[in-house]
């Protein structure tokens, strides 16, 4: 009986400390600009060890991607598409892949929106990663327009 205590302990120690593994994304700050918006591109460090999560419930998001000539080397950012597959009429079933962003030496670029069905996961977020050699140097803004 004892040995069985401690097979059940052991086991829910594992699981503690798996469920401790799993990476939470960083959040990042979404920046309001309008007409009379001139500002500094409001960039936060990529999280790349976690990634980044980014708030998505209206669609009408742009995110600035910027990697400085001075980085350790290329980036990609992924954004991880949700809903993966439906059914169109008309053409059958479509299938969405994630949206991968290859990012060179001093090189700046604009995604977005994201529409929600095939962007948000269950919270109402887009999840980001990045990867390659300069991914932690990866700058990220997150803006929305307002009217």
């Amino acid at each position: 009986m004892q040995r069985l205590h401690t097979v059940l302990l052991l086991s829910l120690v594992a699981i503690l400390l798996s469920l401790n593994s799993f990476a939470v994304e960083t959040a990042l700050t979404i920046t309001r600009v309008n007409e009379a918006s001139a500002l500094l591109m409001p960039f936060e460090n990529a999280d790349n060890a976690n990634g980044n999560s980014l708030s998505n419930r209206t669609a009408d998001i742009f995110l600035v991607l910027f990697l400085p000539s001075g980085a350790a080397g290329t980036a990609t950012v992924t954004l991880t598409a949700q809903n993966t597959s439906t059914t169109v009429p008309g053409f059958g079933v479509m299938t969405k892949a994630d949206l991968v962003i290859a990012l060179a030496l001093g090189e700046e670029k604009l995604v977005g929106p994201f529409p929600t069905r095939s962007w948000n996961n269950s919270s109402g977020n887009v999840i980001l990663s990045y990867s390659g050699t300069g991914a932690s140097d990866v700058d990220v803004a997150a803006l929305r327009a307002i009217p």
